[in-house]
């Protein structure tokens, strides 16, 4: 299981970092933070997390670290988001033509039996996913809704 906590507003870094600790229960082996200053510049950190540990104990010098990086920079953390996932090492922060973003996602697929023999029934072996967002007016983030195309 995967858990994420996304905060936004000025100073936003405190309840990031202890909302994402929240988390710790629904599969503590990765956790991550990423965040945008108010330069528009991204900062993320991933770790792995033992089995015997918490979210707060692993990443508590990141947080003094972050705190000292926005110190420094005079800039506030403007928003970001916190994952605690068992399988995969997020957020991400991968860079476009359209610019830099922070991005988390579970990569679960509830039916893959039934998308497989779908695929083999047709001799195909690969297909295109979409993932279009719910339309939620006035909200900075959504949802998906994936969809395979075979």
């Amino acid at each position: 299981m995967s858990g994420m906590f996304g905060a936004a507003g000025e100073s936003c870094l405190e309840d990031l970092f202890y909302g994402t600790d929240y988390h710790s229960h629904l599969g503590p082996k990765f956790g991550g933070l990423g965040y945008v200053r108010s330069d528009g510049t991204f900062l993320q950190k991933i770790r792995e997390i033992d089995k015997d540990k918490q979210f707060r104990g692993v990443f508590q010098s990141d947080l003094d670290n972050f705190r000292t990086s926005l110190a420094l920079s005079g800039r506030e953390a403007q928003a970001g988001i916190g994952v605690i996932s068992d399988h995969d090492s997020q957020p991400l922060k991968p860079t476009s033509r359209f610019g830099e973003f922070i991005i988390m996602g579970s990569g679960f697929l509830s039916n893959l039996s039934e998308l497989a023999k779908a695929l083999h029934e047709r001799g195909r072996c690969h297909f295109l996913l979409t993932a279009p967002p719910l339309r939620l007016p006035g909200a900075v983030g959504s949802p998906v809704t994936p969809i395979a195309t075979l």
